[in-house]
């Protein structure tokens, strides 16, 4: 029973909504630092290859502060491969995207990216 209870309470923990967060496509925001290109270490391909993955696919949801900053960065969906994952978080904590505005106020804001990794 307490694992039930359990799990609602954190699904009703992450069903809020932050009503200073606002959801927005990837294309509503614009970087302006930081490299998008973070690909897997060689051993992670490897790792990848051997594995008999032709694709790799990882979702990430990305929040961005009013100053621009990233200020989170987490799997919605794992490459399955951690040190990937762990890549991809670091990169992406990197970007800077220019503050997105909201009847003139920089605001926080929330969307999601996609990679994808397959050999050459």
């Amino acid at each position: 029973m307490k694992r039930f209870v359990f799990l609602i309470v954190i699904v009703a923990a992450c069903s809020k909504k932050d009503p200073t967060t606002i959801v927005v496509k990837p294309e509503q925001l614009k970087r302006v630092a930081g490299d998008a290109d973070i690909r897997p270490d060689a051993e992670t391909a490897k790792a990848m290859v051997a594995s008999g993955r032709t694709k790799v696919i990882t979702s990430w949801k990305v929040c961005v502060n009013p100053d621009g900053a990233v200020d989170e960065a987490s799997a919605i969906r794992s490459s399955g491969f951690v040190a990937w994952d762990t890549a991809l978080a670091a990169g992406i904590k990197t970007w800077q995207f220019v503050p997105l505005l909201q009847d003139g106020d920089p605001v926080r804001a929330c969307t999601s990216y996609t990679f994808a990794w397959s050999p050459s």
